[in-house]
């Protein structure tokens, strides 16, 4: 399979998904629905452009798809991590979760600077919470510590 090929075809996917997620979102009322639903038309959008592209690179481009050893452990690396993060949040919180498993996915994916894996995850949540807590004043899952001291 050529690699413009497997690329089209996951932008058109990708943007399957995000006209879902806009309709869906579009449903929220009314000021929850600005935002989700903005980001998903980007999405949309930006996976279609993606798809015209690797649309036109298959006619011009005949590279085969090479998946390197690597780069399948690094993708069900990041798949568990993604279904990790799933489980933990409603178990632990979503800052907990995020502040735990993003650092440590990253260390499993061989990134090693302890100092910056700690600084980018707190920077990170510190987005977040400045985000949905402060900004948008969403709540979001409840922290296990919070649920434990209360």
């Amino acid at each position: 399979m050529q690699r413009a090929t497997l690329e089209t075809m996951v932008a058109l996917g990708l943007m399957g998904l995000s006209v879902a997620g806009a309709v869906h979102a579009s449903g929220f009322p009314r000021g929850s629905a600005y935002l989700p639903t903005t980001v998903f038309v980007a999405m949309a959008i930006l996976s279609l452009v993606w798809a015209v592209q690797s649309g036109i690179a298959h006619f011009h481009d005949k590279d085969r798809l090479r998946i390197e050893r690597v780069e399948a452990r690094r993708l069900a690396i990041i798949a568990f991590g993604a279904l990790a993060l799933a489980v933990a949040i409603p178990a632990f919180g979503f800052f907990t979760s995020f502040i735990v498993l993003v650092p440590g996915i990253a260390f499993v994916l061989g990134y090693r600077s302890a100092r910056g894996l700690a600084v980018g995850a707190l920077v990170f949540v510190g987005i977040l919470y400045l985000f949905f807590v402060v900004i948008l004043n969403r709540p979001l899952p409840v922290e296990i510590w919070h649920a434990l001291l209360a």
